[in-house]
This record gives structure tokens, C-alpha cells and sequence, in this order.
């Protein structure tokens, strides 16, 4: 049936193959020609007999004339259909009829698909193409709808039809005033208000079009018509938008168009403007994209730069808007606390385009109505700066395409993106590069060079914050004597805001952010001042909510008002981050909060961690000597992780938060520093952050002598060890050792004791002295037996069986191992097994039983993986490549080495060589 096509914008008709059909009797056409308006959608039957007898009652036999005239059309468009087969182009549903055709084959609906791609296309600023798409819309049209069926003459869907075409002459008529051709519209808006002759909106366009064709006089004319129209046949005056047209040509008159009137209201441009090259030259894509945008909101934090740039940006596309450049500053974010109202804005807009004060319409409304008028059809470009929300911008919206907006804001104007389609570019700080260029057009290279330790410092602290930035470099600058050194000392400490101050409330850093707080909502500014105790970097929900002993929806709810406020980003969905000089300025005014209030807030949010951290410890590696022994108070709100899965990328997510909690703990809670740190241990050794493990269980061991909890300061001392052995400082790791050591015996902790001997067995083994790691195994597993501890037996058996296979004895290592596998299989210890299955699989590989051994590290690999022991999953792959090298198939060898090699390198350097002199064939460096 693609070859049929059918009218009804016209005298109805139908062709095949561009011979026509006969639709046959005027009630056959009115079906037809209903059917066709209705095309793609259910017709009911009882419809098609209103469209047939819409003055009278039917007659009985109107189902049966429906059923005969559909039969006859479906003989018409499928004459090779067999009798009994059903219809694919008219099919029965339900109690009514569906025509079935492409959008090609009606011209009613390709006359409708080409006004929604005008309507696209005007959207995006693309007006010569939403021009041409309305012009071949109407190119559809054939004459009055339905034109040869009396019957339907007064029926809604022909009605309707007529009214979309005179919508789609109205917008012709307006697109082709924006494109410049105010000739080529103006027929199509005449037959458009000659249609509805009492449409003001419609009489405003063509008045703006006789005005831009030159007819000045027809214009007048126009209002003049209209206005008596409305007087008399409703008794109403002008409404707005046609006020403000006849205003605009009152206007025109008396200050015709010249380049003396063109606004050129751009501030001066940024001195020594740096940086942003990705921001320009996104914005240049915009401007130049074919689907150009009309507004773009520029959006970020207090001091992050966004003025600068939108300056900087307009003065180099000044030139592309040769009716002119606007510029307000909106005051949304203000000192005194006072924005410009939308109603002033307008106005000073007005001013700045020549129209006198007399000239004004009364209303808010109409002078906003003549604003959008007297920016119709220019090419302009308008600058609004520091907006609050989007009730700010909107009346100063242009009502025609032609004109750029650019909006700088801290909000993000999500309603003016949502609604009226502004493009959003959210500000970050500046790149480190660019902060460094920045300092030294300001300061000079020498004297940066000079002391680069300072400068990194300066650059650290600023984090990229252009205003902060500018600052230094203004001290730095007016001070020449002063050592950068002492800048950056400045900047230590809880008063560093204090050396970001100029006495100017524009340029002082406090000050800015202050606005921002201060227009905050009562529930959202507590929660930034609560923000000033978390210890960052990024903040979620659920922490939130602990600080404020609130809902996570509640909390959620003003994370994001703080958003929108530019005081924190989301960098990541559901992670809220506040730039570190934000976090200093919510620490001094948290200092507002009751002291009780801010230390439950504090501990609240510390338990958060805590008992978050403990429940995914649970998860991924339970242990029973659990270092916590009450429940989480009610107020605290824990983060949901319901598998491993989710405990090790809560853990992972939130592993520099957890870092800086420990530190937070440490000074106002050592029992939670000491437990929390415990509760990170094994993720943090697991994972590879020994860096991370040394710092947090250094603060463990002086947490817990303030506490006076001797044995958690042991298990501290132990930790602490082990991250020691990781990063190879052996010397230091056994001086823990032994303060554990010293500390289980004075308190009889046998188990303890076997650890600290276990550890001490690793520590050698690291060292390579073999012979000394078997002595300290063995006196581990001696007092395990003693204290009865079968698990710790197990560990400990496996831990003699490495060191026996690390010396040659092959039999007695898979002697004890096996022995070891078994206890810990009864005890599903998962990383005692995945252990000694890696043992088990070496002393197979010494002895020659190479498959063996693979076998073995294989078992061994899946479970490191499932563990997500990155560390120790790089070791196994490391032995299993040798087995496979040693079996003869190299290539399966080298795979599985350079899968350890990615682990290893960041992990454990040492060991990463040895993988690459593997892969480099060096055996002699690569044997163990």
C-alpha cells in the first residue's frame, strides 16, 4: 500500500501509483474523508454516523450504510486482497474502524510532521530551517479541508484543522521576520488575523513585520483596527503584548534605529584573563552549532569565576550581535542583600534601548511584553549577571530568535534549563595548570620559581578557586618583600580565610560566600554549618542525615538546595563535595550551633562511619573479635549494603572520608578512632592502601592509650606492623611487633601472642632470612595448640608450610598445608584457603607437578577475586604464570603475567619487576 497517497487538505481524493480513485458517493467521502482525518487512530462507528447525519437522527439503517461504505474502501485500497483475508489498511476495532498508512501517504499527516520539525527547529535557533519546513506544511494544503463533503463542513475535526493552519501561517510569518525576510511573512500573517481576526498575539506579530518590512503606516493601521475590533465587539482594550507593539512603534518613531542608540554596555574585560580554553571553546560550539541556543546559564560556585568568563566570552562574540549588547547585574547574591527587582530589570533594559519613561506601559507585564517587542528581530547579545532563580531571568526572555542570552548564577536555574530551554555549563575551579598560569601572569615566574614549595602550597590550599587565587596574587603582588613562604603559611589552620581578605565585599572571599549562606533556607543553612564538622571530601545522604538526626530524604533534600545554591557540587551522582575553602567558611559559622549540639552532631556522623564500616567488615570478612559492642544509636543513619558487593564499593567510595574520620576521631573520640580503624584494617590490606593503613593505625595506637584499652592499642601496634611489612619498612614493623608482643604477654593473651609470632614470620619471610620466618611459625603454632584455637591452628599450619616450601622441603610444606586446608575448609575460612591453596600450588611447582600447581593457583585466583584482594590476586597470578611457563606454554604464561603486572605495579613495586623480568625472559632477576 505504499503506493496510495490521499487528500483531504483540499477536495478529498486518493491515487495509486498516480492514478486517481474514485472515493465514490458524497456519504462514501465523508467516511473516507473522516477516517483519513483520524488516520492511525480508532474511529468509532457511532462518530461516523454523527459525521454522516449531524442535523438529524440517523436512520435504523446506519450501521449497515457504515459497514457497505467500508467494504467498498477496502475493495478501493486493497483490490488484491483475498475475500476472506483481513484488512491491513482499514481494520475493525472494537466498535469502530482504524485506517492504517505511513505518514508519507496522508497529507494531513505529512503537513503535521513537518510543523513538529518547524517547531524543533525554532527551538534550537534554527529559523531558516524551521522556515523552509513550514513552507512545505503549507505547500500541503490544497484548498478548505474536506472541501467537496457539505456534511462535514461544520464538524469540530475540520474546524480544528483549519485553526492548526492558520497557527502554522502565524509562525511562518514570525520565523520569517527573525530570519530577516519580513516580506516573505507577511502574506502568511494577513490570512492568519484575517482568520481570527480578534487574535492579539497574532495582530502584535504582523505589526512587528509591517514595522520591519518598512510599512510603518500599515503597522499603525493594524493596532488602530484591532483596537476598535476589541472595543466594540468585546469592550475590552489591548492586551500587553499588543500595547507593547504599538509602544514599539511609538518608539521607532520618535528614535529611529541608528548606531548611536546601540547599547554597548559591556564591562571592561577580566585583567589578564586565564584559562578556561575547554569552557570558550564550548561555548564557541554553541554559538556556532546549527542547532543554535538562545540562552545559556553559566553556573557554579561563590568565587569560582563565572563573571570573568561570561565577560571575557562576550566581548570576543560582541561582533556577531551588531544591534547590540546588554549587560545587568542582577544582584541575586548580593551584600546588602537586596536583588534587583525582574520589574527594574526590565525597565533598565528598556532605558538602555532608547525607550523614554513616558513611553512605559503601566503594568509589569505589558513593559515586559515591550521589551520583547523592541528586541524583535535584532540580533542582540544580553548579558545577565549574579541571577538568584529563574523568576530573575524570565522576563527578560526574548520572545523572537535572533538574540543571545547568557546567565551567570551560583544557582543552577534547573527551571530556566527545564522549561524554556537554556543550555546549563556548571563552572568547576580551575585546572592546576591554568591556577599556576594565573599566579604567575599576576606574580611574575621569577618569584614563583623562587620558591616553588611555596607556590605548590598556595596552589593546594586555593584549590582552584580563581577569586582565592586572585587574592594571593594581590598580596603577593603589592607586597614584594613578603616571602611567598609566609602566604602560604597564612593559609594553614582554622584562620585561613583570614588571608583571603581585602576589606572589599566584592573580593573578599568570606564575604562572597556569606551571600550565598545567607540565602539559604533555615533547614538547608543548618545542615552547611553542620557540613563545617564532616572532614570531607565528599559527603552522601545517609552521613548527612546523621549530622542533622534527620531522614535521608530530608537530607537529600537540602544537599540539594545547596547544589543549586553553588555552595556544594555533586561530582558524582549521590556524593556531595564542598570546595575545602567553602568547608573552612561552614567551620567558623558552625561555631553558631550550641556546643552540645555540634559534639552530638559529631558523634553522630562518627558512628555513621563506624557502624556503616562494621556492617560491611561483617560482610566481606567477619571476624570474631568484634570491636564493637553496642548498637548504633537511633539517630545514626546507616548506608544500605545489603552483599559484599556493596560493602566493598561503599568502602571503596567512601575510603578517603573513612581515612579522615579516624583523624577527626582521634581528637574528639579516641574510642571510636581506635575502633573504627580496627574495622578498616583488613579492607585497607586488602586493597593495597598500606599508605592509608599506616596512617589510620597510627592514630589508633596513641587512640587507644588514651582510652586506656591496652589490648586495642596491641591489635593497633599489629596493624600498624603489617602495613610496615607491606611498604618493606621491616625495621619499623618490628618494633611494633614488639610493643604487641609486650602488651598481649601482660595481659596472658595467648592468641594475641601467636599473631604477633606470625607476623614477626612474614616480616622475615619479606626479608628473606627463611630460616628465621620457620622458627616464628612454628613457635605461632605451638602456643595455638596449646590455647586450643583450631582456626588459629589452621592459619598457623599453613603459615610452617610456606616457610618449609620457601626453604625446598616440598613434602613437608604440602604435609602441613593439607593439614591446613582441611581446618580451614571445615571453618569456611575463604582467605585462609585462597592462601594455602597459593602454598599448596608452589611446593607442586617445585616438585615439577606443574598442572598441579596451576590447578591449585586457579582455585586460589577466584577466590582472591571474589575477596577483592587485589594485592594478593597479582601474587597468584604471578605463580601461576610460572607454572604455566614451566609446563611449556608460554603464551598462556605471559598472558597471566602481564594480568599480575597491571595489579602489581601501583601495588607492590618489587614484586611488579619481578613479573617484568618474566616477561622480558630474565630468569636469573625473575628467580625467586
Amino acid at each position: 500500500m505504499t503506493d496510495v497517497r490521499i487528500q483531504v487538505l483540499g477536495p478529498v481524493g486518493a491515487w495509486r501509483g498516480g492514478e486517481p480513485l474514485d472515493v465514490g458517493p458524497a456519504g462514501q467521502r465523508a467516511v473516507f474523508g473522516l477516517l483519513a482525518l483520524h488516520c492511525g487512530q480508532l474511529l468509532r462507528r457511532d462518530d461516523l454516523v454523527a459525521g454522516l447525519w449531524p442535523d438529524r437522527p440517523p436512520p435504523p439503517s446506519a450501521a449497515n450504510v457504515i459497514q457497505t461504505y467500508v467494504l467498498r474502501l477496502r475493495r478501493l485500497l486493497e483490490p488484491g486482497r483475498p475475500a476472506r483475508a483481513a484488512s491491513t489498511v482499514l481494520r475493525k476495532a472494537g466498535d469502530g474502524y482504524r485506517l492504517c498508512l505511513p505518514t508519507t501517504a496522508v497529507d494531513l499527516l505529512r503537513f503535521r510532521d513537518h510543523v513538529t520539525t518547524a517547531v524543533s527547529a525554532q527551538q534550537l535557533g534554527r529559523w531558516d530551517d524551521a522556515a523552509a519546513a513550514l513552507a512545505e506544511a503549507l505547500r500541503q494544503w490544497q484548498g478548505a479541508p474536506l472541501a467537496d463533503v457539505p456534511v462535514l463542513a461544520e464538524h469540530p475535526g475540520v474546524a480544528a484543522l483549519t485553526a492548526e493552519r492558520q497557527e502554522a501561517l502565524a509562525r511562518y510569518g514570525e520565523l520569517a521576520v527573525a530570519a530577516g525576510r519580513p516580506a516573505d511573512g507577511l502574506p502568511a500573517l494577513e490570512e492568519a488575523v484575517a482568520g481570527q481576526p480578534l487574535n492579539e498575539a497574532w495582530h502584535a506579530r504582523l505589526m512587528v513585520a509591517y514595522q520591519a518590512a518598512g510599512r510603518r503606516g500599515q503597522a499603525f493601521a493594524t493596532y488602530h483596527d484591532i483596537r476598535r475590533r476589541l472595543a466594540e465587539e468585546l469592550g475590552v482594550d489591548p492586551g500587553a503584548e499588543l500595547a507593547a507593539a504599538h509602544a514599539a512603534l511609538l518608539h521607532a518613531e520618535q528614535a529611529p534605529h541608528s548606531a548611536a542608540t546601540v547599547p554597548a554596555q559591556l564591562p571592561a574585560d577580566a585583567h589578564a584573563f586565564t584559562g578556561r580554553a575547554a569552557e570558550l571553546a564550548h561555548l564557541d560550539r554553541l554559538l556556532d552549532s546549527p542547532a543554535a541556543v538562545s540562552a545559556i546559564v553559566v553556573s557554579g560556585a561563590p568565587g569560582v569565576g563565572k563573571t570573568a568568563l561570561a565577560v571575557h566570552w562576550a566581548h570576543r562574540i560582541a561582533s556577531r550581535f551588531p544591534d547590540g549588547q546588554l549587560h545587568l547585574n542582577l544582584r541575586g547574591f548580593d551584600p546588602g542583600g537586596v536583588a534587583m527587582a525582574p520589574a527594574d530589570a526590565v525597565r533598565r533594559a528598556l532605558d538602555a534601548l532608547g525607550v523614554a519613561a513616558e513611553q512605559l506601559p503601566a503594568t509589569a507585564d505589558a513593559q515586559a511584553a515591550q521589551y520583547r517587542s523592541v528586541v524583535a528581530g535584532r540580533r542582540m547579545l544580553i548579558v545577565l549577571d549574579n541571577a538568584r532563580d529563574p523568576a530573575h531571568v524570565r522576563p527578560l526572555l526574548p520572545g523572537t530568535p535572533g538574540c543571545l542570552l547568557l546567565v551567570t548564577s551560583r544557582d543552577q536555574l534547573a527551571g530556566l534549563v527545564a522549561a524554556d530551554g537554556a543550555y546549563p555549563l556548571p563552572l568547576e575551579p580551575l585546572a592546576p595548570a591554568d591556577a599556576r598560569l594565573l599566579l604567575t601572569r599576576r606574580v611574575g615566574a621569577a618569584r614563583l620559581a623562587a620558591e616553588p614549595a611555596a607556590v605548590a602550597e598556595m596552589l593546594d590550599r586555593c584549590g582552584g578557586l580563581p577569586l582565592a587565587l586572585v587574592i594571593l596574587a594581590a598580596r603577593a603582588a603589592l607586597n614584594r618583600r613578603l616571602p611567598l613562604a609566609a602566604v602560604a603559611g597564612e593559609l594553614r589552620g582554622d584562620g585561613r580565610l583570614d588571608a583571603l581578605t581585602t576589606g572589599e565585599p566584592e573580593t573578599d572571599l568570606r564575604a562572597v560566600f556569606s551571600w550565598s549562606y545567607h540565602a539559604l533556607a533555615p533547614p538547608s543553612g543548618r545542615l552547611f554549618r553542620l557540613l563545617g564538622l564532616h572532614p570531607g571530601p565528599e559527603v552522601t545522604a545517609p552521613a548527612a542525615a546523621s549530622l542533622l538526626a534527620s531522614t535521608v530524604t530530608e537530607a537529600r533534600r537540602q544537599l540539594a538546595e545547596l547544589v543549586r545554591a553553588g555552595l556544594a557540587g555533586e561530582p558524582v551522582p549521590g556524593r556531595y563535595a564542598l570546595h575545602d575553602l567553602v568547608r573552612a567558611y561552614a567551620a567558623e559559622v558552625a561555631r553558631i550551633e550550641p556546643a552540645r549540639g555540634r559534639r552530638a552532631a559529631e558523634l553522630r556522623m562518627l558512628d555513621h562511619y563506624l557502624h556503616t564500616a562494621y556492617a560491611a567488615e561483617q560482610l566481606t570478612q567477619p571476624r570474631p573479635d568484634d570491636p564493637l559492642t553496642e548498637p548504633s544509636p537511633a539517630a545514626v543513619v546507616k548506608a544500605e549494603v545489603a552483599d559484599a558487593g556493596q560493602a566493598l564499593a561503599w568502602l571503596e567510595a567512601e575510603r578517603a572520608v573513612l581515612v579522615a574520620a579516624v583523624e577527626r576521631a582521634a581528637t574528639v573520640s579516641p574510642g571510636r578512632a581506635w575502633r573504627l580503624a580496627r574495622t578498616l584494617a583488613t579492607y585497607l590490606d586488602r586493597r593495597g592502601h598500606w599508605a592509608d593503613l599506616a596512617t589510620v593505625q597510627q592514630l589508633a595506637v596513641a587512640a587507644a592509650r588514651q582510652d586506656g584499652v591496652p589490648r586495642a592499642r596491641a591489635v593497633a601496634h599489629r596493624s600498624l606492623a603489617r602495613a610496615y611489612i607491606r611498604l618493606r619498612r621491616m625495621d619499623e614493623a618490628q618494633a611494633e611487633l614488639r610493643q604487641a608482643g609486650v602488651l598481649y604477654r601482660e595481659a596472658g593473651d595467648l592468641t594475641g601472642q601467636s599473631r604477633v609470632e606470625l607476623d614477626l614470620s612474614l616480616m622475615w619471610e619479606r626479608r628473606g632470612g627463611f630460616g628465621q620466618a620457620l622458627d616464628h611459625a612454628r613457635r605461632g603454632l605451638e602456643i595455638l595448640l596449646s590455647a586450643g584455637d583450631a582456626h588459629g591452628v589452621a592459619r598457623a599450619r599453613n603459615a610452617v608450610g610456606w616457610c618449609h616450601a620457601l626453604q625446598g622441603d616440598q613434602v613437608a610444606a604440602l604435609e602441613h598445608c593439607r593439614a591446613a586446608l582441611a581446618g580451614l575448609e571445615e571453618l569456611g575460612d575463604r582467605s585462609g584457603i585462597a592462601s594455602t591453596l597459593d602454598s599448596i600450588g608452589y611446593a607442586h611447582h617445585h616438585l615439577g607437578e606443574h598442572d598441579r600447581a596451576a590447578a591449585a593457583f586457579r582455585q586460589a585466583l577466584g577466590i582472591y577475586r571474589e575477596l577483592g584482594d587485589g594485592h594478593l590476586e597479582g601474587l597468584v597470578l604471578s605463580h601461576l604464570g610460572d607454572a604455566l611457563a614451566a609446563a611449556g606454554d608460554d603464551g598462556a604464561a605471559r598472558t597471566v603475567w602481564r594480568q599480575a603486572l597491571a595489579l602489581l605495579d601501583h601495588l607492590d613495586p618489587p614484586e611488579a619487576a619481578q613479573v617484568r623480568a618474566r616477561l622480558a625472559g630474565d630468569r636469573v632477576v625473575a628467580r625467586r
